[in-house]
């Protein structure tokens, strides 16, 4: 009997072709009278059946139909192997679990008595999914007896080669079950076959140099120990042939270049020629959807083709890059049309690049920038999302955009912004009106039939040029446009949004921009050429990795040199020969990823000390120091594999030193340093590496508290006030400090924090104190205002003493004010305020006694909200909405009937006009709903001055109106703002008579409150004094307006904030229980939302300055209307406008 091996399952697949359609299984069973495809066992030299070539006779399938010879998502079926390779089965069935398939096999297990298959999860789920199968047969399809069963796998799981005597059975059943979650439950039958027991299919090696890794790893060893450890071009060569086969696979070469002559002449040049294939393998990884008989497909293609060519270092390096892009199918990025082949794709490049086209509309204006391009590069180049033929079209027509004197390489200059497209429509597939779009668009050598063109279904670039698209078009069109001429890009993804990473020249060195960019590398995806972002960190807006894996490959020959070291080390058992092999290729290069991760993967195998960790994580600054993301990533590897309290809190200050570090990168160090200190800047905000904290006011005032990292550790640290000339050492996770203490802290030597046994020091931060510029005396009001800074005065007494809301400074007098001590900062020095008596003072309306009642609008809550009219400020303001109302009034609310004289209108003192009074009327009310007319003022002046509105007579009001009949501004008539509303009274007051009873109890009777609260307030009309009824009534309001009015109004201006999640602050609110809680929360969440609305605005001015050819006037109204924008989109489509009428 024939010796089996584990190459006679893999590689029997090889003669098999499918010829069944995929059977129709949805949840639902089906049975199936017929027994055997009658040609079943043709072709099979009666040795081996494939279940591939039976029907079955009963399927239940818990999701979608069984598939045959291809997975769920019609690509080929892959299982991972014992040996780590991922083998790609030509036969096979993949079915959804829970299922069962079922076959009729009456007629063949006497001759072949043997079942065998591989069982898995289908690699292309990653690591999810988790199925377990069973095998049963039967005798009378009814009594069944299970033969064989796994245990629970998983996509990255090795696959089981279950292998059982059928003999004498008439049925047999496959089942796969989902363990209670189906969720990628993807269960694979790779080659299930029944056999003769002498059935063997083990062909040999088909080339000398392919052998099993295991081999080529006692060979590695070998040689590089009698080279004294070193390595030379032979044992590299052995390291790039073991690599190629650990990446490819044994079985699967083994398989292609069984039968394929071609194949085994194109993998014997590359596999025998040093230079091909160190570019092979330097190229990297490949992708993980990749299919590696596709990448050796494709290179055989391309070898026979055009081996010729290879003679030629730029034309070899694209094809090898052309060959493992394609281990993956690439399609138009609309999703249509065919795959890309190799070998055409290959052709488009060459023509570009030989009949001089990519180096006339190259980006760097230097054709030697596509010729040095390492094929790692080269990839994304030739994997454009386009269809072939698109290519050479697009470059040529995008030249012609060029001669026109338009921005060819700008996605806008082709497409308009919109998401009303419809690449289907019938004109574009219609032959009568192809002519008319050909004399636009040139694309005849597009299409090679007029069945394609009418094939609405196919979309193509011309009809996104005509139709426009979204932010995906437009990126991934800036993307394809880089890489028609000859330069790497890559679409990348950012918050609902899209965007593209474009290689560049600056100064001579690479550099790497975004375009179409919103959030910048700080919320980039996509990771980089050399997969270190995706493999490595800790978050998927890894984009910045990308400058990273660009560095190291600046230096080409030493990226290499290093790569061969970590090459080497997969050929270790040992975890102490891996690390020295990291080691080595640290030594040559220090930013290489997977030389740092290696050697900590292999630092914890040996469980070196937190000292030898600590050595290694300051090597690590210094090597990243540019690199604020892949540090941090580094950083938190490390922390997570050191023991020592202590020495995690030294790498914590080590993190937060270097971060503070890269925030003040120049650009005279670093070519990109811009974004070194964007991303420092933004993981410092995203991210609490603080080591402790302190503050002089608040919950913990004038106490260190250490971060809640470190309350359960067993820590003993020092503090420092003089600079670290004198340490004190505490366990204390909080430390109150002495008044001495405290009277010692200053900005010079702020708070040093160091950890016993270690030398890396934290420093709390201490600013000097500033009395906030702001701030000025309102003599009507007899206070000070201008700021939320807190304060503290000192009056005759000499004392400091806190300076609230309450507090106020009546007559002539004298006071000194200084910022108070809080957060970080010291108390300022003290400046002197004067408060004089006014004659105003007897008839003015205090601010306490005024609410906000209703108005047109306002453009936030914050900075331009309605409420800064009557705060007693006069430099805060209030504009309505930037989009403008028809009806713009504001309207205030006294806490009692005023008898109102005279109005005072500061208008908007900075910026231009928009909103200021040129005509207003006054109205007042007693009960908010009848209102009446008092005076109209016309002819206002739009000077900045204090406007003074008396009128003819007093006049009876609890509200106060002003409707705003003309305005100024660049727009007329739609706008209203001001800083600053006082309001008096006549020198009579009103009397509690002035207002009746009936007056009042109209007024009870409207209100808002429930029947027990207003049956007393009614009570109390009848019997109670007027005033006394007035004030019960003012209260109920003002519980009722500050609760739920205000409640209400803040959850709906929170659905307006488009940037943040507002979940939470919505629950906050409806949980809070006043009104300044809840404007907390409010301005909190809207804060956070202005900022990242901010960085939008700045990008479309930055871009708008780039459209030289607006007019002066069209600049101004784009500039206003960006400034204006509410969301994103918004200030998108203005850009794209802007960039359209450009």
């Amino acid at each position: 009997m024939k010796k089996k091996t584990l190459y006679t399952t893999v590689a029997s697949c090889l003669f098999s072709v499918g010829l069944l359609t995929n059977v129709d299984a949805f949840a639902a069973e089906e049975e199936n009278d017929k027994k055997h495809t009658v040609d079943a066992v043709k072709e099979h030299k009666d040795e081996r059946i494939s279940l591939t070539k039976l029907t079955p006779c009963y399927t239940k399938i818990g999701w979608g139909e069984l598939k045959v010879n291809k997975n769920l998502d019609n690509q080929p079926i892959r299982l991972k192997l014992d040996n780590d390779e991922v083998f790609t089965f030509d036969e096979g069935i993949v079915a959804h679990a829970y299922s069962k398939v079922e076959y009729n096999i009456s007629e063949y297990s006497e001759k072949y008595p043997i079942f065998q298959t591989y069982v898995g999860v289908d690699y292309s789920r990653g690591n999810r999914g988790s199925v377990s199968f069973k095998v049963y047969t039967s005798e009378d399809n009814k009594n069944w007896k299970e033969v064989d069963h796994t245990e629970v796998l998983s996509a990255d799981s090795k696959a089981k080669l279950i292998r059982v005597n059928v003999k004498g059975a008439k049925y047999i059943r496959l089942e796969a079950n989902d363990n209670h979650g189906n969720g990628d439950d993807h269960a694979a039958y790779g080659n299930p076959m029944l056999t003769t027991e002498e059935y063997s299919d083990a062909p040999g090696e088909s080339l000398a140099v392919v052998k099993p890794v295991s081999v080529y790893d006692e060979e590695i060893k070998k040689a590089y120990a009698a080279n004294n450890n070193t390595l030379n071009e032979s044992i590299k060569k052995l390291i790039l042939q073991r690599t190629f086969i650990a990446r490819c696979g044994y079985h699967t070469i083994n398989k292609l270049t069984k039968n394929s002559q071609e194949t085994t002449e194109a993998l014997n040049w590359l596999l025998n020629n040093y230079n091909a294939l160190s570019h092979f393998i330097h190229a990297g990884e490949m992708d993980r959807a990749a299919s590696t008989d596709k990448v050796i497909k494709s290179w055989t293609e391309l070898y026979k083709n055009y081996h010729d060519d290879f003679t030629s270092p730029v034309l070899l390096k694209l094809a090898i890059a052309t060959a493992i892009t394609h281990g993956s199918d690439i399609y138009f990025w609309t999703g249509s049309g065919q795959p890309s082949v190799a070998t055409e794709r290959y052709a488009s490049f060459k023509k570009l690049y030989k009949n001089g086209t990519m180096a006339k509309g190259i980006r760097t204006g230097n054709i030697k920038d596509f010729e040095t391009l390492p094929p790692v590069l080269l990839r994304w180049v030739v994997n454009a999302k386009m269809h072939t033929p698109e290519i050479n079209w697009f470059a040529n027509y995008a030249l012609k955009e060029k001669d026109k004197g338009r921005n060819y390489l700008d996605a806008y200059n082709y497409i308009n912004y919109t998401d009303g497209y419809n690449y289907g429509k019938e004109e574009y597939h219609d032959l009568k009106q192809a002519e008319k779009w050909n004399k636009k668009y040139d694309f005849k050598e597009l299409y090679a039939s007029e069945e394609e063109y009418t094939n609405r279904n196919i979309q193509h670039l011309w009809q996104v040029f005509e139709e426009g698209s979204v932010c995906g078009g437009l990126a991934k069109t800036y993307t394809n446009v880089q890489q028609v001429f000859g330069l790497p890009a890559a679409v990348c993804g950012q918050p609902g949004h899209a965007a593209s990473f474009v290689y560049d020249k600056k100064d001579g060195k690479p550099v790497w921009n975004i375009y179409n960019d919103i959030f910048g590398f700080m919320k980039s995806d996509r990771g980089d050429f050399l997969f270190w972002g995706p493999k490595y960190s800790s978050t998927n807006y890894n984009g910045s990795y990308v400058l990273l894996a660009q560095a190291a490959l600046n230096d080409y020959r030493a990226f290499m040199n290093a790569n061969y070291y970590n090459l080497l080390a997969n050929s270790f058992n040992s975890p102490e020969d891996k690390v020295k092999a990291y080691q080595k290729a640290l030594e040559v290069e220090g930013l290489n990823m997977d030389s740092i991760m290696g050697l900590l993967k292999n630092m914890k195998s040996l469980n070196v000390s937190d000292a030898d960790y600590l050595r290694f994580a300051k090597e690590v600054a210094k090597n990243l120091k540019y690199y604020p993301l892949p540090f941090v990533d580094v950083m938190n590897e490390i922390r997570s594999q050191m023991k020592s309290a202590n020495d995690k809190a030294a790498i914590d200050s080590l993190r937060l030193r270097t971060l503070k570090d890269m925030k003040k990168v120049s650009d005279s160090e670093y070519i990109q340093a811009n974004v070194c200190r964007g991303m420092a800047d933004f993981l410092l905000g995203d991210r609490d590496m603080t080591v402790a904290t302190f503050s002089f006011d608040g919950k913990d005032a004038g106490t260190i508290v250490m971060n809640e990292r470190y309350q359960d550790s067993d820590i003993r640290w020092e503090y420092s006030l003089d600079g670290g000339k004198t340490k004190k050492e505490v366990n204390d996770k909080k430390l109150k400090l002495s008044s001495e203490e405290i009277a010692k802290i200053n900005a010079k030597d702020g708070i040093q924090i160091s950890f016993v046994g270690t030398d890396e020091i934290h420093k709390i931060e201490i600013e000097d104190g500033n009395l906030d510029k702001k701030f000025h005396v309102n003599d009507l009001e007899n206070r000070l205002l201008g700021s939320n800074q807190p304060l503290e005065y000192q009056d005759q007494d000499g004392q400091w003493k806190p300076y609230t809301n309450t507090v106020r400074f009546a007559g002539d007098q004298k006071v000194k004010f200084r910022s108070a001590a809080h957060g970080q900062q010291m108390a300022s020095s003290a400046q002197e305020f004067n408060f004089t008596a006014s004659t105003d003072q007897k008839t003015y309306i205090p601010v306490s006694d005024i609410s906000l009642y209703k108005f047109c609008s306002e453009h936030n809550n914050t900075d331009e909200a309605a409420k800064n009219m009557i705060d007693g400020d006069k430099n805060t303001l209030w504009h309505n909405d930037w989009g403008g109302n028809d009806n713009l009034f504001y309207s205030v609310e006294f806490n009692q009937v005023k008898n109102l004289k005279t109005i005072q209108y500061l208008p908007r003192q900075a910026g231009n006009d928009n909103g200021k009074l040129k005509e207003v009327s006054i109205y007042t009310s007693l009960d908010g709903k009848e209102w009446k007319l008092a005076q109209t003022f016309t002819n206002i002046s739009a000077s900045r001055e204090m406007k003074t509105f008396t009128l003819d007579k007093p006049v009876q009001a609890k509200y106060v109106a002003l409707k705003a009949n003309q305005t100024y501004g660049k727009i007329l008539n739609r706008f209203f703002s001001g800083q600053l509303l006082n309001f008096f009274e006549a020198d009579t007051k009103v009397a509690d008579k002035e207002q009746s009873k009936e007056e009042l109890a109209k007024e009870v009777k409207g209100l808002e409150v429930n029947h027990y609260q207003k049956a007393a307030l009614l009570k109390a009309v009848k019997y109670d004094a007027v005033k006394k009824v007035q004030e019960m009534i003012e209260k109920v309001k003002e519980q009722h307006r500050n609760v739920a009015v205000v409640r209400t109004q803040l959850i709906n201006q929170l659905e307006d904030l488009a940037l943040v999640d507002t979940d939470q602050a919505k629950t906050e609110i409806e949980k809070a229980h006043s009104v300044d809680k809840m404007n907390e929360i409010f301005n909190q969440v809207y804060a956070e939302n202005q900022k990242e609305m901010k960085r939008f605005q700045e990008s479309g001015l930055k871009k708008l300055e780039a459209c030289s050819n607006l007019s002066k006037e069209d600049k101004e109204y784009y500039k206003d209307s960006i400034l204006m924008a509410t969301s994103p989109v918004e200030v998108s489509m203005l850009v794209g406008e802007a960039r359209q009428k450009n």
